[in-house]
């Protein structure tokens, strides 16, 4: 029987392993910036508000009121289309 670097060792303790390095918090939201996330989340905040658009419509809200949440659902759109890497 040959041991891996994964098995058991007769003391019932794992090998240890290359010591994972903590990345700093600056990091990782780096990383979740550029990984696409803020992009998905202003599209999916700028279809929420196109939903309300639709339902204050329907409820005959204020026009100032719907306009400005066009105003926000349209900056909210564009920015994460813009942001998109074609």
């Amino acid at each position: 029987m040959s041991a891996d670097a994964g098995s058991v060792t007769k003391a019932g303790v794992r090998p240890a392993g290359p010591a994972r390095a903590e990345r700093p918090l600056g990091s990782r939201l780096a990383q979740w910036v550029s990984g696409g996330a803020v992009r998905v989340f202003l599209i999916v905040v700028g279809l929420f508000f196109v939903g309300g658009i639709i339902s204050f419509v329907k409820q005959k809200m204020p026009t100032s009121l719907i306009t400005l949440m066009s105003v926000g659902a349209a900056l909210c759109i564009v920015t994460g289309l813009l942001q998109m890497e074609v």
